[in-house]
C-alpha cells in the first residue's frame, strides 16, 4: 500500500470518527446507523413516597424502604424485612443491565412490572409498554450530555423498584419476558432538530424518541410541541365519561388506553364481557368496542406520530412500513350488528387514523373492503365524509362504505370481510412494502333473512298485554 493511500485512509478514519461524535447519521454495514443501542444504564436511587416522589438517597445494603426495594417495611405492608430482598446495591448511584435478568442487575423487567402490572394488562399492551420503556431509557442515555444529571428511579422518569418483577407469579413473569424478548425501540422517521434545556440537539432517524407515556386521558392525548411525534391524537376508546380528563400528563402512550385497545373494550368494561361491574355502577353501561388491536405496533404508531419501530438487536433495522393505518371505530348501520340483511344494502361508517409517516391524498388513497374468498380485489364503494382530502400523519378521517348483500352470497352464508387502505393501483397497505406487511381489520359477516327474523317478533310483542 503506497503512502498516499495510507494518508487517505487515516484522514477518512479521523473524519468518520469526528462525524460519529457529532452524531451525524452515517450508514454502516447491514443498515446500522450512528446510534449504538446501549446495554447498561446508570440510575440515581431514592427512597420514594406513595406517589413515587423522591425522599432521600438509598445508601445501605440494609435499606428496607420503598423505592430502594419493592419489599419494603415502610409503605408496602411488610412488617419485617424479607430475607434477601433488601436494597441490593452498596451506593445510591448504580449501573445495571437494561435487558438483565438477574435480580441485582436488571432494569426493564422491574420497570415494566411496576409501570404496567402483568396481572392487570393483556400481553399486547405489555409489549407496547416494554418498547416505550426501552425507548425512554435509550433517550436519556442518548441525551445525557444535554440533560441535567442521571435518570433516577422516581416518577419524574419511569419508576424502577428493585425486585418488583419478583413479586409476580411465574406465569406473570413470563408475560413480561415475552414483552422484552425483542429489543425494539422507537425512532422518528427523519432527522430533526430540537432544543432542550436551552441547548440545540440534532437527532438522526435512528436515534430513540422521547417516549413519554401517561396513565390515562379522555378522548384526546396532549401534545408536547418540542417533539414532532408527541402530537395530540384522538383516542375514542377512552371516551367514556368515567375516564378522567387526564391521569398523569396526558402525553404519548396512554397505559389504560393501550389496555382497552388490546382488549377491544370501552373504558371500564368488566371482563369477561358481559359481566356485572362492581359498585359504583357506571352509566351508560360500558360495552365492547367495535375494533380490537392485536399488535403492539398498532398501539405505538397510534400514540406516537410519524415514528418507526427499530430492532436494536438487528442493527437498528426498521420493522414498520411507511404507509400504515388503524381503525378507531367501525359502525354498521341498521341493526348495529355485524351481519347484512338479504336483498338490502348496508352502510359501514369507519373512523380511520393515518399512523404512517407520509400524508394521504384521498384522491389517490382509499379505504375499502375485500371478501376473502371472492377474487378481484376490493369490492366496496365509499367516500370520505369529513371534507378533508389530505390526511396528515396522526390525523383521522371518517368514511362510509356501502355494501350490497346481493354481491356476497345467499342467506345463511358467512364471509370474511377484510378492511384495508389502498394506494391507487399499487394495492393494499398489507402488501405495499416488501417484507413489512401491515395489519388489516377483518370480520365475519353473515347474510340473514331479516324479514323472517323481524316480523314474528313484532307480532308476538303485539299479542302480549302490559300485565303479562
Amino acid at each position: 500500500m503506497n503512502a498516499q493511500r495510507i494518508i487517505f485512509k487515516i484522514t477518512l478514519l479521523m473524519t468518520m470518527t469526528f462525524l460519529l461524535i457529532e452524531n451525524v447519521d452515517i450508514p454502516l454495514a447491514n443498515g446500522q446507523t450512528s446510534f449504538i443501542p446501549p446495554t447498561e444504564i446508570t440510575i440515581e436511587m431514592f427512597q420514594l413516597d406513595v406517589n413515587g416522589n423522591r425522599i432521600v438517597s438509598c445508601s445501605s445494603n440494609n435499606a428496607n424502604l420503598y423505592g430502594c426495594t419493592s419489599f419494603c417495611t415502610d409503605i408496602c405492608g411488610y412488617a419485617e424485612p424479607i430475607p434477601g430482598r433488601n436494597y441490593p446495591f452498596g451506593s445510591s448511584t448504580i449501573t445495571v443491565n437494561i435487558e438483565g435478568t438477574e435480580a441485582n442487575n436488571r432494569y426493564l423487567r422491574d420497570v415494566v412490572a411496576q409501570e404496567m402490572s402483568p396481572s392487570v394488562f393483556p400481553q399486547t399492551a405489555l409489549n407496547s409498554q416494554a418498547i416505550a420503556a426501552r425507548t425512554y431509557a435509550y433517550w436519556h442515555i442518548r441525551t445525557e450530555v444535554e440533560t441535567p444529571g442521571a435518570i433516577d428511579n422516581s416518577s419524574a422518569y419511569q419508576v424502577f423498584l428493585p425486585y418488583r418483577y419478583d413479586q409476580f407469579s411465574n406465569d406473570e413473569q413470563t408475560t413480561i419476558d415475552i414483552a422484552l424478548q425483542s429489543r425494539y425501540y422507537m425512532a422518528y422517521w427523519e432527522p430533526y432538530l430540537i432544543n432542550i434545556y436551552g441547548q440545540d440537539i440534532n437527532l438522526s432517524e435512528s436515534d430513540p424518541i422521547f417516549a413519554e407515556f401517561t396513565a390515562d386521558v379522555r378522548e384526546l392525548t396532549h401534545a408536547n410541541t418540542t417533539f414532532p411525534y408527541l402530537t395530540s391524537v384522538e383516542d375514542p376508546i377512552s371516551s367514556h365519561p368515567s375516564v378522567p380528563d387526564v391521569y398523569g400528563h396526558g402525553r404519548g402512550l396512554s397505559q389504560r388506553g393501550a389496555g382497552r385497545w388490546a382488549r377491544g373494550s370501552e373504558s371500564f368494561r368488566c371482563d369477561p364481557h358481559p359481566a356485572a361491574c362492581p359498585p359504583p355502577v357506571i352509566e351508560p353501561p360500558p360495552a365492547a368496542w367495535s375494533v380490537r388491536w392485536r399488535e403492539s405496533f398498532q398501539i405505538l404508531t397510534h400514540y406516537y406520530t410519524g415514528i418507526h419501530i427499530r430492532d436494536a438487536g438487528q442493527n437498528n433495522t426498521v420493522k414498520t412500513p411507511e404507509y400504515r393505518w388503524v381503525p378507531l371505530k367501525i359502525e354498521w348501520s341498521g341493526t348495529g350488528q355485524s351481519y347484512i340483511c338479504e336483498g338490502e344494502s348496508t352502510t359501514v361508517t369507519t373512523v380511520i387514523q393515518n399512523t404512517g409517516t407520509q400524508p394521504w391524498d384521498l384522491n389517490v388513497f382509499r379505504f375499502d373492503y375485500a371478501i376473502e374468498d371472492i377474487p378481484g380485489g376490493p369490492q366496496g364503494s365509499g367516500q370520505a365524509v369529513n371534507g378533508n382530502f389530505i390526511i396528515e400523519p396522526g390525523e383521522v378521517y371518517t368514511q362510509s362504505l356501502t355494501i350490497e348483500s346481493i354481491a356476497i352470497g345467499p342467506v345463511g352464508s358467512v364471509k370474511l370481510f377484510v378492511f384495508d387502505m389502498y394506494r391507487g393501483t399499487q394495492g393494499s397497505f398489507r402488501a405495499l412494502e416488501a417484507g413489512k406487511p401491515w395489519y388489516v381489520f377483518s370480520e365475519d359477516i353473515a347474510v340473514r333473512d331479516c324479514k323472517k327474523l323481524f316480523l314474528p317478533t313484532v307480532l308476538n310483542r303485539a299479542n302480549i298485554s302490559p300485565s303479562q
